[in-house]
């Protein structure tokens, strides 16, 4: 049963793909922080402190050339015109040439943001083999939280953990069970920051994610993973209206109803009914 759904994103609009779909015979995620957003927020300095550091610091020009192919790599991902395909190349390489020019040690945030943005870009990549761009974008999501860590960088870590839980539950390398428990582990990391009060919209998404995460769970005790998936569904439709998100809130209605068809626990009639009730809701979107 295939829930409906627009673009998932990995931000508040929702920009790449927002549509919960089954991949390769497992469901797909929301993706968060979209590649629109992440050059625009992940590179504001951290502080007003952080700022004026900076402007003290002498010219670098080799850094700023780094800056500004990553600049033209967020333009090339966000353009509209062209071959999408192509688009991302562009990106692609224009992330890489930023990627020569600055390093760790002396652009350390510079080079967090383009490591973060390669990720992405190799993640979402049409060309190649899959499974290689797919273990490129996790060594680039690996990169950056070398250098964003939860205290220092509470937002980028986050964001860079749920990036990196959605590319270990597309993996195709590797133990199945392993990645889906990586992926399980940096969505509750990225919960760790990010609260329903000031980042509803972001949390909303992870929730749905670990309630698809938990569903699907190889691992554990079966009916304690269907509590967790119930829970993080509710969390999600707890920010998420038929007025405000139809989408979003039409495929949560739609998981919760296949996981009360599932459910070991509770009373079966009432589990039906709470089935029927889901799904006529998602339905009526």
């Amino acid at each position: 049963m295939r829930p409906p759904g627009g673009p998932p994103t990995r931000g508040i609009v929702l920009p790449t793909s927002t549509s919960v779909e089954e991949n390769g015979g497992k469901q797909g995620l929301v993706e968060v922080l979209s590649s629109l957003r992440e050059l625009t927020v992940l590179l504001e300095p951290q502080s007003d402190h952080e700022a004026s550091a900076r402007r003290e610091e002498p010219p670098d020009e080799t850094a700023d050339e780094g800056i500004a192919q990553a600049n033209l790599g967020l333009l090339y991902a966000q353009r509209a015109e062209g071959d999408r395909s192509q688009n991302w190349e562009l990106a692609i390489a224009a992330f890489e040439d930023a990627l020569s020019a600055l390093t760790r040690e002396s652009n350390p945030e510079e080079w967090a943001a383009a490591q973060m943005h390669l990720g992405v870009a190799y993640r979402d990549r049409l060309a190649g083999d899959r499974s290689e761009n797919q273990e490129r974008a996790i060594r680039a999501f690996e990169n950056c939280l070398l250098v964003w860590t939860r205290k220092r960088h509470p937002e980028q870590w986050a964001a860079a953990r749920m990036n990196l839980g959605i590319a270990y539950w597309e993996r195709l390398a590797g133990d199945p069970c392993e990645n889906h428990e990586r992926a399980i582990g940096g969505f509750e990391d990225s919960l760790s920051v990010w609260k329903a009060k000031d980042h509803p919209e972001d949390w909303a998404t992870v929730q749905m994610n670990l309630g698809i995460a938990y569903r699907e769970r190889r691992t554990g005790n079966r009916w304690e993973n269907q509590e967790r998936a119930i829970g993080a569904f509710a969390g999600a439709l707890s920010v998420w209206s038929r007025e405000r998100h139809p989408e979003q809130w039409a495929a949560a209605r739609m998981n919760l109803g296949i996981l009360y068809w599932q459910r070991v626990a509770g009373h079966r009639s009432e589990n039906r009914e709470q089935t029927i009730a889901a799904l006529e809701d998602a339905l009526s979107v």
